[in-house]
């Protein structure tokens, strides 16, 4: 019964290694991303976005990129909505190994 014991608690101090591992990983994806999106001046490109899809006539030079405004525009929010799941999911691992944040 005690060798039982003592790979049930193997095995469990395993799994919480293996999450802790994943977590890690998945809070390193989104700091990496949060740095490209503040490298890439993500603000100011949301706002030329809004700025072309609203007035896409006012500015001749951008008139190709006006075009394609709104698929531009959800591959951003996709991104985001990727941000999102995975912050969630880490939070969910975190709370199965027991360190809330």
């Amino acid at each position: 019964m005690r060798s039982h014991d003592a790979e049930i608690a193997q095995t469990a101090n395993q799994l919480r290694t293996d999450v802790r591992r994943v977590s890690e990983r998945m809070d390193a994806t989104i700091a990496d991303v949060a740095r490209g999106r503040e490298a890439l001046g993500w603000s100011e490109l949301l706002q030329l976005m809004e700025d072309v899809m609203n007035n896409p006539r006012d500015i001749e030079y951008v008139t190709k990129l006006a075009r394609k405004a709104r698929e531009l525009n959800k591959v951003f929010q996709i991104q985001q909505n990727v941000l999102n799941t995975m912050a969630e999911c880490n939070s969910l691992l975190r709370s199965i190994i027991g360190e809330e944040r």
